[in-house]
Parts: structure tokens; C-alpha cells; sequence
């Protein structure tokens, strides 16, 4: 339960303030950030499996 607490409001500082920062740094409006975050995070779902097999069958970096 702490776990999904603390990540529940971890998300809802991040997402909020690093929209802010790409509107305030970029010269994208925020009719383009929110769209263009959603869009980026629907690109990076697929590579999530891909990292796991990958981190599966190469093992651990060693120290």
C-alpha cells in the first residue's frame, strides 16, 4: 500500500512540473507538450519487453 501511495504521488509531482519545464525550455505550447508526451510514452511501451529479454539473456552488468 506505501508503495502505491508513494508512486501515485510521485507521478502526480512529475508529470505536471516536467510538462511545465518542456513549455517553459521549449518553444512548444502546451497544446503540443501534452500531445507529444503522449505520444512519445506510447512509443516507448513496446521497447519495455525488448530491454527485458534483452537485460534476460546478456544478465547483469558487472561492477
Amino acid at each position: 500500500m506505501a508503495a502505491t501511495v508513494l508512486d501515485s504521488f510521485g507521478v502526480g509531482m512529475f508529470v505536471p512540473l516536467s510538462s511545465l519545464f518542456f513549455a517553459l525550455t521549449t518553444d512548444l505550447t502546451a497544446a503540443q507538450v501534452g500531445p507529444g508526451t503522449s505520444i512519445a510514452t506510447a512509443l516507448s511501451l513496446p521497447a519495455t519487453p525488448a530491454a527485458g529479454t534483452a537485460v534476460d539473456r546478456r544478465g547483469p552488468a558487472p561492477r
